[in-house]
């Protein structure tokens, strides 16, 4: 498998880090003791992604041209993620996550000319916007079948529901991490991508950044180290800047990773920031390179796009005549790269393989490389765990997430009642 590659500027590196390696590598093991991550221990077996993989063929026999997919944060953001890097264009899986009726309409619309099947996620069983949603459905479109994906069944019961349908997610894999359970193994087998490609990668990953491994060996470890020190340092948030369109779903996933993960408490100062690279060098560079030196720079772009690359016509003449579409990206980026780098802003760039790396059109599946992804993601899921254990915070809990669930119940009981706030004007 081809490397992913990280280089910085400077700034960057000028952190010190006033700890020895064994010192490093006992508070990373200390961490993974008293906080362990669910996902070390919770990935699916061989028996259990051939269940998966059978309903998958089971819908496709059955004809099934789209699978709406109904759930909130971690239930859906992974699966995105898989659905942009390995077939952005298809519409075989629909989203629908809030209760807007914008979404709503387009999920009534492809039940009335598609044959669909609905895939309802929610790891506690009663989130509120995805049972709003399939209560919507189920009136409408009594008779499509419905899939559930829960680590709380019993919270289904009274539902009338075929037990058959109703799958697993285990109870300590929090909804950040669920990528590799069910929530998003389905989906994406019925999606077509090599979802036991996606799992090798994963693997690969563990073992590679495994606790065990010596920091001075374990890059997981010092990425979360760097970034450790730079927050320390008068930085207080980080920017993702996405120069490849088919990882923009998987930086939003990143930046859910990283906030539900690490903000647990006031004396972590660790926002992150997606930015899409280079739509937005047009509304933020502005600020970036201007404004306060505050933010921390993380880019990330492919080494290639393969077939899907186009050669720019010598026609109207210019400086982007006779390059590739990605060779003006990357200069779009390294130019961004350049200007902070010379305002004294710390920059990092991760440069990943091919996204397609075949030459042949006809058999692109073949060739996203849904290994890479799987073990793209298992770098960051273990990285931000090693940085919480670094700030001491446990990074596998969300207990806020919990609270605004009981105040939004509570809002719908009693409205203005418990409103805080209260009209200043009009306009």
């Amino acid at each position: 498998m081809e490397t992913i590659d990280f280089a910085t500027n400077k700034i960057w590196k000028n952190w010190q880090n006033p700890y020895s390696d064994a010192e490093m590598d006992q508070k990373f093991k200390y961490g993974w003791e008293k906080y362990p991550p669910g996902f070390i221990h919770a990935l699916p077996s061989d028996a259990e992604m051939q269940q998966l993989k059978k309903i998958a063929d089971g819908l496709k026999e059955d004809k099934t041209e789209t699978l709406i997919v109904v759930g909130m944060g971690g239930s859906v953001l992974g699966t995105k993620a898989i659905k942009q890097y390995y077939a952005p264009y298809s519409d075989k899986l629909f989203f629908w996550e809030a209760s807007h009726p914008q979404q709503l309409r387009k999920a009534g619309h492809l039940a009335e000319v598609k044959n669909t099947v609905f895939l309802w996620v929610s790891r506690s069983g009663d989130t509120l916007e995805t049972n709003a949603n399939l209560s919507m459905f189920r009136q409408f479109f009594p008779d499509i079948p419905v899939y559930y994906i829960t680590a709380n069944a019993e919270k289904l019961e009274g539902m009338n529901i075929d037990p058959a349908n109703i799958l697993s997610t285990p109870r300590d894999l929090s909804g950040r991490h669920s990528v590799v359970s069910a929530v998003s193994l389905l989906p994406g087998f019925f999606l077509g991508a090599n979802m036991d490609e996606f799992m090798a990668g994963f693997r690969e990953a563990m073992e590679k950044w495994d606790v065990g491994i010596p920091i001075a060996q374990n890059t997981s470890k010092l990425t979360a180290l760097q970034y450790y020190q730079l927050l320390n340092s008068n930085f207080h948030s980080v920017v993702f800047w996405i120069y490849a369109d088919e990882m923009l779903e998987w930086g939003k996933w990143l930046k859910h990773l990283w906030a539900e993960s690490l903000g647990k408490s006031s004396h972590v100062n660790a926002l992150p920031i997606l930015a899409q690279g280079p739509e937005d060098q047009h509304s933020l560079l502005q600020y970036y390179h201007d404004g306060p030196n505050s933010f921390i720079h993380t880019f990330v772009h492919t080494k290639s796009y393969g077939f899907h690359d186009t050669v720019i016509p010598d026609t109207p003449s210019g400086p982007q005549a006779g390059h590739s579409q990605w060779e003006v990206l990357q200069s779009e980026m390294k130019s961004m790269e350049r200007m902070l780098s010379e305002r004294n802003r710390p920059v990092g760039e991760f440069n990943l393989p091919g996204i397609y790396s075949g030459k042949n059109p006809q058999e692109w599946y073949k060739n996203s490389n849904m290994r890479i992804l799987g073990y793209w993601m298992g770098f960051w899921m273990h990285t931000v765990t090693y940085l919480g254990y670094l700030f001491d915070i446990n990074p596998s809990n969300q207990p806020a997430i919990e609270s605004g669930k009981n105040n939004c119940v509570e809002f719908l009981k009693k409205g203005h009642e418990i409103d805080p706030l209260q009209n200043i004007f009009y306009l």
